[in-house]
Protein backbone atom coordinates (compact mmCIF):
# COMPACT_ATOMS: atom_id res chain seq x y z
CA UNK A 1 0.00 0.00 0.00
CA UNK A 2 1.73 3.11 -0.79
CA UNK A 3 0.45 6.67 0.85
CA UNK A 4 1.71 10.51 0.83
CA UNK A 5 2.07 11.57 3.81
CA UNK A 6 2.78 16.10 4.22
CA UNK A 7 3.74 17.34 7.53
CA UNK A 8 3.71 13.29 9.31
CA UNK A 9 0.01 13.04 8.33
CA UNK A 10 -1.44 10.93 5.96
CA UNK A 11 -3.14 12.75 3.21
CA UNK A 12 -4.98 10.18 1.41
CA UNK A 13 -9.14 9.69 0.88
CA UNK A 14 -11.33 6.83 -0.41
CA UNK A 15 -7.99 5.97 -2.44
CA UNK A 16 -7.02 8.91 -3.61
CA UNK A 17 -4.90 11.90 -2.88
CA UNK A 18 -5.86 15.35 -1.91
CA UNK A 19 -3.01 18.37 -2.10
CA UNK A 20 -3.58 21.76 -1.78
CA UNK A 21 -1.10 23.97 -4.08
CA UNK A 22 -0.99 27.44 -2.92
CA UNK A 23 0.04 30.10 -5.24
CA UNK A 24 1.84 33.10 -4.05
CA UNK A 25 -0.33 35.86 -3.64
CA UNK A 26 -0.22 39.41 -5.52
CA UNK A 27 2.67 40.58 -7.88
CA UNK A 28 6.18 38.53 -8.63
CA UNK A 29 9.24 40.43 -8.34
CA UNK A 30 11.19 39.71 -11.61
CA UNK A 31 14.46 41.54 -10.48
CA UNK A 32 16.69 38.60 -9.65
CA UNK A 33 20.48 40.69 -9.81
CA UNK A 34 22.09 43.61 -11.50
CA UNK A 35 24.92 43.95 -13.36
CA UNK A 36 27.34 46.85 -13.38
CA UNK A 37 28.16 48.00 -16.69
CA UNK A 38 30.21 51.05 -15.51
CA UNK A 39 30.31 52.52 -11.96
CA UNK A 40 33.77 52.94 -10.70
CA UNK A 41 33.00 51.24 -7.30
CA UNK A 42 30.53 48.54 -7.54
CA UNK A 43 28.76 46.36 -5.34
CA UNK A 44 25.59 43.86 -5.82
CA UNK A 45 24.21 40.60 -3.79
CA UNK A 46 20.93 39.65 -5.53
CA UNK A 47 18.48 42.54 -5.58
CA UNK A 48 20.52 45.00 -3.75
CA UNK A 49 23.21 47.21 -5.01
CA UNK A 50 25.37 49.81 -4.01
CA UNK A 51 28.09 51.92 -6.19
CA UNK A 52 30.11 54.64 -6.12
CA UNK A 53 30.98 56.93 -9.50
CA UNK A 54 34.44 58.92 -9.07
CA UNK A 55 33.60 62.70 -10.36
CA UNK A 56 34.04 63.39 -14.11
CA UNK A 57 32.56 60.48 -15.19
CA UNK A 58 28.56 58.88 -15.83
CA UNK A 59 28.14 55.30 -13.94
CA UNK A 60 25.46 53.12 -15.07
CA UNK A 61 24.05 49.49 -13.53
CA UNK A 62 20.96 47.85 -14.50
CA UNK A 63 19.11 44.50 -13.57
CA UNK A 64 18.01 41.39 -15.55
CA UNK A 65 15.76 41.84 -19.06
CA UNK A 66 12.33 40.85 -18.28
CA UNK A 67 9.99 39.98 -21.45
CA UNK A 68 6.82 41.96 -21.97
CA UNK A 69 4.33 42.27 -24.49
CA UNK A 70 2.14 45.66 -25.21
CA UNK A 71 -0.78 45.22 -28.13
CA UNK A 72 -2.04 48.10 -28.80
CA UNK A 73 -2.75 51.66 -27.74
CA UNK A 74 -6.59 51.19 -25.48
CA UNK A 75 -5.94 50.60 -21.72
CA UNK A 76 -5.75 46.72 -21.05
CA UNK A 77 -3.52 46.23 -24.41
CA UNK A 78 -0.54 47.90 -23.12
CA UNK A 79 1.67 46.02 -20.55
CA UNK A 80 3.16 47.60 -17.80
CA UNK A 81 6.46 47.71 -15.77
CA UNK A 82 6.81 48.87 -11.87
CA UNK A 83 10.44 49.15 -10.10
CA UNK A 84 10.65 50.10 -6.88
CA UNK A 85 13.16 50.27 -4.50
CA UNK A 86 14.48 51.16 -0.95
CA UNK A 87 17.13 54.26 -1.42
CA UNK A 88 19.73 56.28 0.05
CA UNK A 89 21.99 58.33 -1.75
CA UNK A 90 25.11 59.81 0.38
CA UNK A 91 25.71 62.28 -1.97
CA UNK A 92 25.28 63.26 -5.72
CA UNK A 93 22.07 63.04 -8.07
CA UNK A 94 20.67 59.60 -9.44
CA UNK A 95 18.51 59.00 -12.71
CA UNK A 96 16.81 55.60 -13.38
CA UNK A 97 16.63 54.34 -17.06
CA UNK A 98 14.82 51.78 -18.37
CA UNK A 99 16.14 49.31 -21.11
CA UNK A 100 14.35 47.89 -24.25
CA UNK A 101 16.19 45.18 -26.19
CA UNK A 102 19.85 46.33 -24.08
CA UNK A 103 19.59 49.80 -25.06
CA UNK A 104 18.41 52.84 -22.62
CA UNK A 105 14.73 53.87 -23.93
CA UNK A 106 14.01 56.42 -20.71
CA UNK A 107 15.35 57.89 -18.47
CA UNK A 108 13.44 59.94 -15.14
CA UNK A 109 15.55 61.50 -12.42
CA UNK A 110 14.94 60.57 -8.98
CA UNK A 111 13.73 63.68 -6.85
CA UNK A 112 15.26 62.57 -3.59
CA UNK A 113 13.80 63.46 -0.32
CA UNK A 114 15.67 61.74 1.96
CA UNK A 115 16.59 57.65 2.38
CA UNK A 116 12.92 55.42 2.11
CA UNK A 117 10.71 53.82 -0.73
CA UNK A 118 11.42 55.30 -4.38
CA UNK A 119 9.37 54.01 -7.93
CA UNK A 120 9.58 54.26 -11.63
CA UNK A 121 6.68 53.28 -13.71
CA UNK A 122 6.46 52.39 -17.79
CA UNK A 123 3.55 51.66 -19.98
CA UNK A 124 4.52 49.45 -22.94
CA UNK A 125 2.15 50.87 -26.06
CA UNK A 126 2.53 48.74 -28.71
CA UNK A 127 6.10 47.13 -28.08
CA UNK A 128 7.30 43.98 -27.32
CA UNK A 129 10.80 42.49 -26.03
CA UNK A 130 13.06 42.46 -23.18
CA UNK A 131 13.01 45.03 -20.26
CA UNK A 132 15.04 46.24 -17.72
CA UNK A 133 16.10 49.33 -15.31
CA UNK A 134 18.90 50.52 -13.72
CA UNK A 135 20.73 54.02 -12.45
CA UNK A 136 22.62 56.06 -14.02
CA UNK A 137 24.91 58.86 -12.17
CA UNK A 138 23.24 62.19 -13.62
CA UNK A 139 26.50 64.87 -13.41
CA UNK A 140 30.18 64.81 -13.65
CA UNK A 141 30.29 65.35 -9.81
CA UNK A 142 29.96 61.95 -8.86
CA UNK A 143 27.25 59.88 -7.04
CA UNK A 144 27.39 57.51 -3.65
CA UNK A 145 24.12 55.75 -3.10
CA UNK A 146 22.92 52.27 -2.30
CA UNK A 147 19.45 50.76 -3.32
CA UNK A 148 18.41 47.77 -1.36
CA UNK A 149 15.25 45.75 -1.42
CA UNK A 150 14.46 46.43 -5.64
CA UNK A 151 11.74 45.64 -7.01
CA UNK A 152 10.37 44.47 -10.40
CA UNK A 153 6.83 43.65 -11.80
CA UNK A 154 5.07 43.69 -14.70
CA UNK A 155 2.18 42.48 -16.68
CA UNK A 156 1.34 42.04 -20.57
CA UNK A 157 -1.03 43.86 -21.93
CA UNK A 158 -4.11 41.82 -24.17
CA UNK A 159 -4.48 41.56 -27.70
Amino acid sequence: MSYLTYQGKMIQQNHKYAIKISAPVGPVNKLTNFSNVSFDTYSSSGIDMSAVENPGTYGFARCNDVSIFGYGFTPGQWGTAQFDFTLTINSGNLTTVFYKNGTPFATSPVTYTGPGEYSGAAQIIPATGNFAWGFRSTDVAGVDFVATNCRFYTTDGTP
